[in-house]
């Protein structure tokens, strides 16, 4: 890495043969997801962004550069395993309107003591941990890109810190019943619980992307 001097970090992989919906271009097979390991938030366009994006064929890949996986000073790597399952999440109040969150304390707000809008977040709203489309869990405000041809990007891929969320709520609802409580950490980390949401453009060749850094 540039400026650095430190490697990549293998981030995620993904088979088209294990997620056919993936928006592979036409002659790859096999997306590879590699991280800067220390944090780039969302600077001017000429800035680096922290991330590179392969598309590859598993077909010419005969011989690995690396058969070890590099260990940069002060980080320690953990081989984990996605197993893919299909939600429904939707988006968090900072999404919307500023005046949302008051409606959902005035629609939710006598049912909970944390008010009706932390209530919808934490227990009703978009997924944390790492996962393929749907919405960004935001950790401050609303930051969705906009692509160069004027269209708003959707999210390809997000990595969050805290696998099953924050808060209890939240954690009760998404970890999957055969994990442990607390579920295991992949020991990917962005400052204090942060989070990376990798956006493309569904419209523009390319695949055109943008990287989104959050972090409390």
């Amino acid at each position: 890495r540039d400026g650095h001097s430190q490697p990549y970090l293998p981030l995620l992989q993904l088979r088209r043969e294990d997620f056919p919906t993936f928006p592979f271009p036409r002659h790859a097979d096999l997306f590879q997801l590699l991280w800067c390991p220390h944090i780039h938030f969302t600077g001017p366009p000429d800035e680096p962004p922290g991330f590179l994006a392969f598309w590859r064929r598993q077909a010419d890949i005969a011989d690995p550069l690396l058969v070890e996986p590099p260990q940069p000073e002060g980080v320690e790597l953990h081989e984990c395993r996605l197993h893919a399952e299909f939600i429904t999440d939707y988006p968090v109040s900072a999404s919307f309107e500023s005046h949302f969150s008051a409606d959902l304390d005035y629609l939710l707000g006598p049912v909970s003591e944390m008010g009706g809008a932390v209530l919808y977040d934490e227990a009703l709203s978009a997924a944390p941990g790492v996962k393929l489309f749907g919405y960004p869990r935001w950790i401050e405000e609303a930051a969705t890109p906009v692509c160069i041809c004027g269209r708003r990007m959707t999210v390809l891929v997000t990595v969050d810190t805290e696998e099953s969320g924050p808060g209890p709520l939240t954690a009760t609802r998404w970890r999957p019943v055969e994990e442990p409580d607390p579920a295991p950490s992949h020991g990917f980390s962005l400052g204090d619980s942060g989070a990376v949401f990798l956006f493309h453009c569904p419209i523009c060749p390319g695949p055109r992307l943008q990287a989104v850094v959050q972090a409390v």
